[in-house]
């Protein structure tokens, strides 16, 4: 269901640079794109907002870079349907 609030786990399988976007109120905020992958060896994009881009974002950045594969949990996130389904914080 589309907006419903899920918590999720799963594997870190890609960490997109943060980058800035301009909202509709003209306002500018900050987004961090990751791509995990659950038990059921299904994938699926969680974007980090604001502060969530550092922390745990350049967190999940490094440990991914130095070749490790961090879980990412993420508690009640939005379920999001653009460009397919997509969890945000």
């Amino acid at each position: 269901d589309t907006n419903a609030i899920v918590d999720v786990l799963g594997v870190v399988e890609q960490v997109n640079d943060p980058s800035v976007i301009t909202r509709k109120t003209g306002e500018e905020t900050r987004k961090r794109s990751v791509i995990i992958r659950d038990a059921s060896n299904r994938s699926i994009e969680v974007t980090l907002w604001g502060n969530f881009v550092d922390n745990p974002g350049g967190q999940l950045e490094q440990a991914f870079k130095a070749g490790a594969r961090p879980l990412l949990g993420a508690k009640a996130v939005r379920l999001g349907d653009f460009n397919g389904k997509t969890l945000s914080t």
